[in-house]
């Protein structure tokens, strides 16, 4: 009530009291003061239909368009949904990318097997067994891979965090990271899966 009344006294704003009772003479206000926000909280087993009839009762006592009613319920479940397309959004472009990777892999490996089957003929006869090979191959790739995961993982965590926590500043929001740890495990095990089909098929070429 002070603000208002400081409001009102201000040179500037001369009239505004009178505008303002103009305004509300049909509004009932607690203490004289008009309110911005109304929370209602319902019971947690109330149904569907319920909490239907409810908000449309609230909605009509509203007076102009710029009151809105906002079913914190049905908002979540709107936002959840977008969430679960947005992650079939992202597993499809990873299952994409993914195959890509592997016969891009897949391709690299086997000219990299072959360019180099003279020095694997010479580990071979110095005793190299076939699986032995096999798994100095396999040491490299996953050198290679795990470096990179990890690498992306921590670069890719810190863009995000920066420009989210750029976009909150702006909205006035607090900052929270909820870490996508499921979709991370799901896309360094097909990474992993990936760069084992794509060592063994061609160095199985080689050792036959």
């Amino acid at each position: 009530m002070d603000i208002l009344e400081d409001f009102f006294n201000t040179p500037d704003y001369e009239g505004a009291r009178e505008n303002f009772q103009e305004m509300t003479s049909s509004y009932n206000f607690s203490n004289g003061v008009p309110k911005y926000k109304m929370f209602i909280k319902l019971n947690p087993d109330i149904s569907d239909d319920r909490r239907s009839e409810i908000a449309d009762g609230i909605r009509s006592f509203f007076k102009n368009e710029r009151t809105i009613l906002i079913d914190l319920k049905d908002a979540m479940s709107s936002v959840n949904t977008s969430l679960a397309l947005f992650q079939v959004f992202v597993g499809l472009i990873g299952f994409i990318a993914l195959t890509l990777a592997f016969f891009l892999l897949l391709v690299s490996t086997t000219q990299n097997v072959r360019e180099n089957v003279w020095e694997y003929g010479c580990l071979r006869a110095m005793g190299f067994t076939k699986m032995q090979g096999m798994r100095s191959f396999m040491y490299e790739q996953y050198a290679v891979i795990i470096s990179s995961l990890f690498l992306g993982s921590i670069v890719g965590v810190i863009v995000a965090s920066i420009v989210t926590a750029q976009f909150f500043l702006f909205l006035e929001f607090k900052f929270a990271l909820d870490f996508p740890s499921e979709l991370l495990y799901v896309m360094f095990s097909l990474a992993l899966v990936t760069t084992f089909y794509a060592v063994y098929v061609p160095v199985t070429e080689v050792n036959k």
